[in-house]
């Protein structure tokens, strides 16, 4: 601490003490409990206020409670500096009063002002004080009667809202002249029974013009627009109903995912839909029971809202639930998975696939599911990818004679266990899955007729060209193809050198 003298005054200099962060970390945990502190207070405080309210009420009983709490807590929201009543008031209301006495004629203050200026001045203070003391209580009552009378509440409401708003837009536009701030203020009532109405002030075109450039709507319309709103309320305003179909979605997938976390028990991140029996009934034994719609999909790809409600009740009300399978059941589940995967059997009709003779139908049967719809469809596996045949011992030895013939036509069957293989056929014309079956039956004359005779006109009426599939025969697969040898490229000669000049 150190002392300096000057002019005769002594002033003391104090270090200034560093705060440390425990120091700010008390400062701010005693001004959070000093708000804190204040917010109860001033709860408490209102909640007095609303009991005062309630016993007006219950007195009087003529008005409902707001109206009761709007008399005792009614106040103009800009503040006013307030003065006491003054003798030179007293003193100029009894001379009125006086003049109007000795002149009836209409006169005002203002015409007499300043003669009572010049008399109240020629007195004295005692004299001041002996004429002035009987007025002064006559206009302190007076003042205690505005303050406390029974007035006209929504009007006495408009009259405060429409003074305020005038001096808040007198000092923004004084704001805004001095330091160039834009802003924008919009006001409106909150109730029928409020006489103000929509208040709207800018500082400049640009803001109107914003306004109108962002929103689409003039600033006047908007004001009105809010006014509609608030005096409406939540449940007087149309609420878009794609809003409302959305968010029930949002609601329906939660709601789903977090039944079948909660029985899962285990990080299940998200609930498929499309592969619910591959992720989840496989792997975690979960089954779904009594799903409310036709449709076992995404809430999200539910469009009607009817069934939308119908979901979120079901799953809300526990209608619709999970249910965890038990090692028996789940096996059982299993196994009939398997059967459903593969729906062909040894039958007369799947065989007629390739028209093969009796003792040729247990081979038919050994090739896999995929390749047997590729060869129905006149597309042959390569020999990797398909079980090797045995030699064909019923056919005849000689060259197949070609014939104009049309092949005979598939069995209807084979058509349909087809699609019910293949879910991916069901978009495809029957008439070409058959004309692909006839052309398996015949292509061995088709191969035969391609060695000896000429091929085909190809052309159509129209000009264009008609593509034909390369058909491979079966007993093709074991035919080793010779490769033609590749060609030995000679080595290079080295240059003639001798006529350079090194």
């Amino acid at each position: 601490m150190f002392t300096f003298w000057r002019e005769g005054i002594r002033r003391r200099v104090h270090a200034k003490r560093v705060s440390t962060a425990r120091d700010r970390y008390l400062l701010s945990k005693e001004r959070a409990q000093r708000r804190q502190e204040y917010r109860d207070a001033l709860r408490k405080a209102h909640d007095k206020i609303y009991d005062l309210a309630r016993e007006l009420k219950d007195h009087f009983g003529k008005h409902s409670l707001e109206h009761y709490h709007n008399e005792l807590i009614h106040r103009a929201h800009k503040l006013r500096s307030t003065r006491r009543v003054n003798r030179w008031n007293a003193f100029q209301k009894l001379e009125l009063k006086r003049i109007k006495e000795a002149n009836p004629g209409g006169i005002k203050l203002t015409d007499v002002s300043r003669e009572i200026s010049d008399r109240w001045k020629s007195l004295s203070q005692d004299d001041r004080i002996a004429i002035t003391d009987g007025c002064m209580q006559e206009i302190e009552d007076q003042c205690e009667a505005k303050d406390l009378a029974t007035q006209n509440i929504p009007l006495r409401a408009f009259r405060d809202a429409r003074s305020t708003m005038l001096a808040i837009e007198k000092d923004l536009c004084q704001l805004n002249s001095r330091t160039g701030l834009e802003f924008m203020l919009t006001a409106c009532r909150s109730s029928t029974k409020d006489f103000m109405k929509p208040f709207v002030v800018y500082s400049s075109d640009v803001v109107k013009a914003f306004v109108t450039d962002s929103l689409n709507r003039l600033l006047d319309d908007l004001v009105v627009q809010m006014e509609a709103y608030v005096m409406s309320g939540l449940k007087g305003v149309v609420v878009n109903s794609k809003t409302k179909v959305l968010e029930l979605k949002r609601r329906t997938a939660a709601l789903i995912l977090g039944k079948l976390q909660a029985l899962a028990g285990t990080g299940i991140s998200r609930m498929e839909y499309d592969r619910f029996d591959e992720l989840i009934t496989a792997n975690h034994n979960i089954v779904v029971r009594n799903w409310p719609i036709k449709t076992f999909c995404n809430p999200s790809n539910v469009a009607s809202q009817i069934e939308l409600e119908l979901l979120y009740n079901g799953w809300n009300s526990g209608t619709a639930y999970f249910e965890k399978l038990m090692p028996e059941d789940a096996k059982a589940w299993v196994r009939k998975r398997r059967e459903l995967a593969n729906p062909l059997v040894e039958s007369a009709p799947a065989l007629s696939l390739l028209q093969t003779p009796a003792p040729e139908m247990t081979l038919v049967s050994k090739i896999p599911q995929h390749n047997l719809l590729a060869i129905a469809l006149g597309h042959f596996p390569t020999p990797a990818q398909h079980v090797p045949l045995a030699p064909v011992t019923n056919l005849p030895s000689g060259p197949i004679a070609t014939s104009p013939s049309r092949p005979p036509a598939p069995n209807p069957n084979t058509i349909q266990m087809m699609i019910q293989a293949d879910p991916s056929l069901q978009n495809v014309d029957p008439a070409l899955i058959a004309m692909s079956i006839a052309g398996n039956n015949s292509h061995q004359a088709r191969a035969s007729a391609s060695s000896t005779e000429s091929p085909p006109d190809r052309s159509l009426a129209s000009g264009s060209k008609r593509c034909w599939q390369e058909i491979v025969t079966p007993h093709s697969y074991d035919v080793q193809t010779a490769k033609k040898p590749r060609k030995q490229q000679k080595p290079k000669q080295p240059k003639n050198l001798a006529g350079l000049n090194m």
